[in-house]
């Protein structure tokens, strides 16, 4: 009964225990070596490397505003011209990446894959990867639908209310309900999503700093309401709803604490 309750207690103490572990496990596992010698970008973030290959000290620099942004700029800077492959992830939704090495274009990658460059790295190279993002719809239960854009998952945010539940020493369990409506069927037209891109501040995942925000067509379902305090399953898609059209903001997933993700598609009128 307490499953949606975010607090030291019932459920959920190894969370406010170990969930600050994410950042810097994700910092440590941005680059890995590979075995024949070389270098792996393994996710890509802004960041600053130092190793060496055999004997020569190597530093990399990685410039992006990725995943809200899809180019990445990789400096590498080693302390005398050396031979080694450098690989770069290539996600599964990235159909159509380009890579350029000092501005000359290489080979398209495939998705899913690594792509290998391997050459003689000197003080000066540059490889820049251009991963493009265009929304689009993924289906899940009972048919509903999901928008990503590149890497990212988009939510509806949902107006906040929160209620303190009870006090803990130092800290407080919460509650929080929903001060606007949610019940949104949407449509699933990718070609009718409008993206937008805002500056990429401090704290992007954050409704005040959402970096890029989705703009897409929906109705409400009236039948569609909470049950227990929460939302109930998504009624099955195609619904239909007699309501007024509506454009609704969508934004990165982490960025809405209370959220829709999963919705009814709208069955067209």
């Amino acid at each position: 009964p307490e499953s949606n309750l975010y607090g030291l207690e019932p459920n959920f103490g190894c969370c406010t225990a170990n969930f600050h572990q994410g950042w810097p496990k994700f910092t440590a596992s941005l680059w890995m070596a590979s075995p024949d010698g070389g270098l792996v970008a393994a996710a890509y973030a802004p960041c600053t490397v130092r190793t060496t290959i055999g004997t020569t000290a190597v530093r990399l620099r990685q410039e992006t505003d990725y995943p809200f942004r899809g180019t990445v700029r990789i400096a590498i800077d080693p302390s005398m011209p050396v031979r080694f492959p450098l690989r770069l992830r290539i996600p599964a939704w990235a159909q159509g990446t380009s890579i350029r090495v000092n501005g000359e274009a290489h080979p398209a990658p495939q998705p899913s894959s690594f792509a290998k460059i391997e050459r003689t790295w000197k003080r000066g190279d540059v490889v820049e990867i251009h991963f493009p993002l265009n929304a689009k719809v993924v289906k899940g239960y009972r048919d509903s639908i999901s928008i990503e854009r590149g890497p990212l998952v988009f939510s509806y945010p949902i107006g906040e209310s929160w209620v303190k539940l009870r006090d803990r020493g130092m800290t407080a369990d919460w509650q929080v309900f929903p001060s606007s409506q949610w019940n949104y069927a949407i449509n699933a037209d990718p070609t009718v999503m409008e993206s937008r891109e805002l500056p990429v501040g401090s704290s992007p995942f954050s409704m005040k700093n959402a970096p890029v925000q989705l703009r897409v067509k929906a109705r409400k379902l009236i039948g569609w309401r909470s049950l227990d305090g929460v939302a109930a399953e998504p009624p099955a898609s195609p619904a239909q709803s007699r309501e007024r059209d509506e454009t609704i903001t969508l934004v990165p997933y982490a960025a809405a604490k209370l959220r829709i993700t999963a919705f009814p598609q709208l069955l067209p009128s």
